[in-house]
């Protein structure tokens, strides 16, 4: 596992802040963790919050940029047919 000695200081106080929003019995929730640097406050609250599914802005970037990929394949794919009609016409 990786450390990051700046998130094991503030981990305590983060979760003490969280635990005055955060009811361990409520519906699951998104929690989006910006800066999550080796995603140390993470693994800490997914365990202090299991109703919590936190998605870190560098898993949210690859998971966007893997649908943007799609997307633009099917773009082409349209594309493609469309410029076939095209020049038929």
């Amino acid at each position: 596992m990786l450390r990051n000695p700046a998130e094991e200081r503030n981990v305590c106080q983060l979760l003490k802040t969280l635990k005055k929003y955060i009811n361990g019995n409520q519906e699951r929730k998104n929690l989006l963790e910006i800066s999550s640097g080796v995603g140390l406050h993470a693994q800490y609250l997914s365990k202090t919050f299991p109703n919590l599914n936190i998605q870190t802005h560098q898993n949210l970037i690859q998971e966007c940029l893997k649908v943007l990929k799609n997307i633009l394949s099917l773009v082409r794919m349209f594309m493609s047919q469309y410029i076939l009609i095209f020049r038929r016409i």
